[in-house]
């Protein structure tokens, strides 16, 4: 689950410029049960961005979590 989370994330770096420091990273993928709306969440987050106010790049970032996941993660 950790390893497919970490390719999630440097898809979304790759593709969408959202590129973590390690320590956001392990926070995102130690997660247990993680939504693919607590995920954009906490991208947004560890970004320094307000995820209420970023509807556009909180959809985008879903849709790539829904992609791989589903709408949950175990």
């Amino acid at each position: 689950m950790q390893q497919e989370l970490k390719k999630l994330l440097n898809k979304i770096c790759t593709e969408l410029g959202f590129c973590l420091p390690p320590i956001e990273i392990e926070r995102i993928i130690n997660q247990k049960n993680i939504t693919a709306e607590q995920f954009s969440f906490l991208v947004l987050k560890a970004e320094g961005m307000n995820p209420e106010s970023e509807l556009e790049w909180q959809r985008k970032i879903k849709n790539k979590f829904i992609e791989v996941f589903g709408n949950e993660a175990p």
